[in-house]
């Protein structure tokens, strides 16, 4: 028996070996880092690649790098409800995941030291923040700067589902509108002229979309910011809301193509429809105070509308 056994261990130690799959990769820009490990995007045979590593990495942009793992391929859900992991994968515009068992340095990066530091700001804030925040450090980040640097416990996520405040760790438009009504009551503040008002809050903007990442969401509340204010206060005009909504999804669409089959493109769109094409006018046949009136329409528009998106998404309704 003893010797079935060794010989069954050695059979299976030969296999995983021969199975395992080795590639060299460049290690990205961009980084995810969670609390189970390292994701990075890369380009492995022509088709964009998730590498899911199974802890925490030390590499830099531009590191050359060994890994040995497997290659996995999607399963179809098998029940009603269940997680798509298939068109989770599609959304996400990747070909293939790969599961990293091994890793090592193969050859040192030979990037410049500015772009090598540029890479590591969004871990270095996370850094900051955790020493700032002890206990509440990875739901404050992510509350501000969204899930690049994913160290929110599973647990803690699905508290914030079941009371319906997840969409508070995702970021959106809203962190997009603080940053915009900041820079401009400061420009005011400060006496700048529109210009350079508009030319700081760019850059800022810029800036957190470094951070946070390239998102539809994102990137349809800098744009119809941006081309109101141009709009408003250099060029004089004054075009409907819905104008620079359309907009909006058409350079969206033109940037992140991918986007248009994601959840989050419909939420955003729809729901900034909704509220600048019915908003007027419930405001209009109701009477009250304005900001709580204000506040429970936007709320029962953006429920209403979200309704029928996360019932195709994930087959049920969370309220």
């Amino acid at each position: 028996m003893a010797f079935l056994g060794g010989l069954i261990f050695v059979v299976c130690f030969s296999v995983s070996i021969f199975c395992d799959s080795s590639v060299i990769v460049s290690w990205p820009f961009l980084v995810k880092h969670t609390n189970k490990g390292t994701r990075i995007d890369v380009l492995i045979h022509n088709k964009k690649t998730r590498l899911f590593f199974n802890g925490p990495t030390s590499y830099v942009y531009g590191d050359k790098i060994t890994a040995i793992g497997y290659f996995k391929t999607c399963q179809k859900p098998t029940n009603p409800g269940q997680f798509d992991f298939c068109k989770w994968q599609q959304y996400q515009g990747i070909d293939s995941i790969f599961f990293v068992n091994q890793h090592n340095v193969f050859q040192s990066s030979q990037q410049p030291k500015v772009m090598i530091f540029l890479a590591r700001i969004p871990h270095l804030i996370f850094q900051r923040c955790r020493y700032l925040f002890n206990h509440h450090y990875a739901i404050i980040y992510t509350m501000i700067f969204g899930n690049r640097e994913d160290y929110i416990d599973r647990r803690i996520k699905t508290t914030f589902t079941g009371i319906g405040l997840i969409h508070l760790l995702v970021v959106s438009g809203a962190q997009i509108g603080l940053i915009t009504g900041m820079i401009v009551f400061l420009g005011r503040v400060f006496k700048l002229s529109f210009s350079l008002t508009l030319f700081f809050l760019i850059l800022i903007q810029l800036f957190y979309l470094f951070i946070a990442g390239i998102d539809a969401s994102i990137l349809r509340s800098i744009i119809m910011t941006d081309c109101l204010l141009i709009n408003r206060f250099e060029r004089l005009k004054r075009y409907p809301y819905w104008w620079y909504l359309m907009f909006a999804a058409v350079v969206v669409c033109a940037i992140l193509p991918a986007s248009i089959w994601s959840p989050g493109f419909w939420y955003s769109f729809l729901i900034t429809f909704g509220l600048l094409s019915l908003m007027p006018s419930l405001m209009n046949q109701l009477q009250g105070p304005p900001l709580i009136l204000g506040y429970i329409c936007a709320s029962f528009i953006a429920v209403t509308i979200a309704i029928p998106i996360q019932l195709l998404q994930s087959s049920y309704f969370q309220p």
